[in-house]
């Protein structure tokens, strides 16, 4: 994994207690006028992906227009053939973007986003939609000043949401029942120069947190049911490191995703955050950066991200199929430039059918 290979260590840290206030916030849940042609004079990003039960996918983002730079949170759900559903935006008070969406069983659409009113500070937004489009509560959560990552809670049906706080210099890890109402609310250990990397939650209501530190360590952070701190484990190297995703497979192991300043990684490891194994993943020819994993059910995943090569900096979308074991099934790069050359593109997130 580059030059630094990662070393275990076991930090014990005090747990913050995070004083958090949930208003309700004027959001309207607006169709999109005339259609929405996905690649308009307006610029669009989709940041965020997940399916339902019914192979239905979901995809938010933020549209921001060319000429007056007003940005607006958007939430579209599509049928398995790719057929457009309906299509919302999430009108607020100034700027909007949407960062995250989870959909529950019942195919309602859990989306984290960011607003803020011209001139004012940022803050995260939980909305939550029904499976039909309909807006069923918006609230603005003030302890998280930038909303990163968003799971659901088996054991409650409830969001978690993890983001920094007001100060930048810390995380907050929130969970709420399927309503919008806080459970609990804890400040994961963490230090200067965090990066929110993810969350995810197991049947139990056990939660883990995945973060960067300092840019030279990532930690690992699990909470019991009601936020107890239950362990915390920390992982240092030599080199920069970015932690960028976390996900919790069905037989309890976690994959943590990332890369440092030259190959990206994967760390497996079980549920008492102790690593089973650590795998780069790219090649001598690319630099890599992966930035998000599918889960399949056959126990393989998919690490995705972007890729340059390390001589004239042409960029590539990257797409790596890995067993449970770490070993890489297949790996494909996709030259990232489109015909005009004047842009490009790259995933953002995924999710499994």
């Amino acid at each position: 994994m580059g030059e630094g290979s990662l070393r275990k260590s076991f930090l014990a840290l005090i747990l913050a207690f995070v004083l958090v206030g949930i208003v309700a916030f004027p959001v309207s849940s607006q169709p999109i006028q005339f259609g929405h042609t996905w690649g308009s004079e307006d610029f669009e990003m989709a940041l965020a992906i997940d399916v339902d039960r019914s192979g239905n996918v979901y995809i938010v983002g933020g549209s921001q227009r060319a000429y007056t730079y007003e940005s607006k949170a958007f939430v579209a759900k599509f049928d398995p053939l790719g057929v457009l559903l309906w299509d919302r935006y999430l009108v607020t008070p100034g700027l909007s973007f949407a960062m995250d969406v989870k959909v529950d069983s019942a195919g309602d659409a859990y989306v984290l986003g960011l607003w803020n009113e011209t001139g004012g500070p940022y803050s995260s937004l939980l909305v939550k939609m029904s499976s039909t489009g309909d807006l069923l509560y918006a609230k603005s959560l003030p302890a998280i000043a930038y909303g990163g990552r968003l799971a659901l809670d088996p054991s409650t049906g409830g969001p978690l949401v993890i983001g920094q706080r007001p100060t930048y210099g810390d995380a907050t890890v929130m969970a709420l029942d399927p309503h919008g109402a806080v459970r609990w609310a804890r400040g994961p250990p963490s230090g200067y120069g965090i990066q929110i990397a993810g969350v995810a939650a197991d049947a139990s209501g056990n939660a883990y947190v995945l973060l960067g530190r300092d840019y030279q360590s990532i930690s690992l952070t699990n909470f019991d049911g009601r936020g107890g701190l239950v362990r915390q484990r920390i992982l240092r190297t030599t080199s920069a490191i970015y932690p960028t995703d976390l996900a919790l497979a069905a037989d309890g192991s976690l994959y943590a995703l990332g890369s440092t300043y030259e190959d990206g990684f994967v760390i497996k490891l079980d549920s008492s955050l102790a690593p089973a194994w650590q795998e780069s993943v790219g090649s001598p020819t690319f630099i890599e950066r992966p930035t998000r994993l599918a889960l399949l059910p056959d126990g393989t995943f998919y690490a995705l991200g972007q890729a340059y090569t390390n001589y004239n900096w042409t960029m590539y979308t990257m797409s790596n199929h890995v067993s449970a074991g770490g070993a890489i099934l297949k790996s494909s790069m996709i030259p990232a430039s489109v015909p005009n050359g004047n842009s490009a593109f790259y995933f953002t997130d995924a999710a499994a059918l």
